[in-house]
């Protein structure tokens, strides 16, 4: 079982869980949920990374699960302070850290590891386009439904955030960063041609895995993607064995 964790999300409270391995100061990575979903959903990577050597946090974004305040922007804040709780923690190396994200949680670990040098690995699934993100956001019924689910957000202040989001002077300034893009064929919601455009734009080291069919939701949970993840991250983070 992993254990929670408290983050300071500067004007609201984060949950977080922990997954620690056998052996350890081992090295990190942080998983990033997307837009609606929670720490919980990834406990399958958490665990399986875990197993083969990691110290993994899964937080909650802000406005999602059990982390207060609202989606307004402030996401990345989020993850850069439980990128920072992460590597101060005793069983912990503090570098290199590495990255994996889907949906908006694939955005943000982009532009984090952009912000963060400890950053060494990114794992981007299925990484949202900003601006695709904005019409939605201004969509009335699709706001109504997102917080019927649950998510707690100010669509105004996230169109705001997201003015002038581009992933591509992100992705230029994360040469020789470790990329590896994972995308499902038959994503409804992000068309796989998304990480196709940011894998030409990306230097090396990089990888793109486009999964057969599948749909937004499954490239999270794929086998396929788990194990090139967990490989990506052997090759790049130097986990000891």
């Amino acid at each position: 079982m992993p254990a929670t964790l408290w983050i300071d999300g500067g004007g609201c409270r984060l949950a977080a869980h922990l997954y620690l391995p056998g052996r350890l100061p081992a090295p990190g990575v942080v998983i990033c949920h997307g837009f609606g979903s929670r720490k919980e959903n990834h406990a399958d990577l958490a665990t399986l990374l875990a197993a083969h050597g990691y110290a993994v946090l899964v937080p909650d974004l802000r406005g999602h699960g059990q982390s207060g305040g609202t989606l307004d922007g402030g996401e990345l804040g989020d993850l850069l302070r439980a990128l920072d709780t992460l590597a101060q923690r005793p069983e912990v190396q503090p570098v290199p850290v590495g990255l994996r994200g889907s949906s908006m949680g694939g955005r943000l670990v982009l532009e984090a590891a952009a912000r963060d040098p400890r950053v060494r690995a990114v794992v981007a699934v299925c990484a949202a386009d900003p601006a695709r993100f904005r019409q939605r956001l201004a969509d009335a019924a699709w706001v109504g439904a997102a917080r019927e689910a649950g998510v707690r957000l100010d669509p105004d202040a996230l169109r705001a955030d997201l003015a002038d989001a581009d992933l591509r002077p992100t992705v230029a300034r994360l040469a020789g960063r470790a990329l590896l893009f994972v995308h499902a064929e038959g994503d409804e919601s992000v068309p796989v041609a998304a990480s196709r455009w940011l894998y030409a734009q990306a230097g090396e080291p990089k990888r793109l895995l486009v999964l057969p069919d599948g749909h937004h939701g499954s490239a999270q949970h794929d086998a396929t993607a788990h194990a090139a993840t967990l490989a990506w991250f052997d090759e790049h983070l130097r986990c000891p064995r």
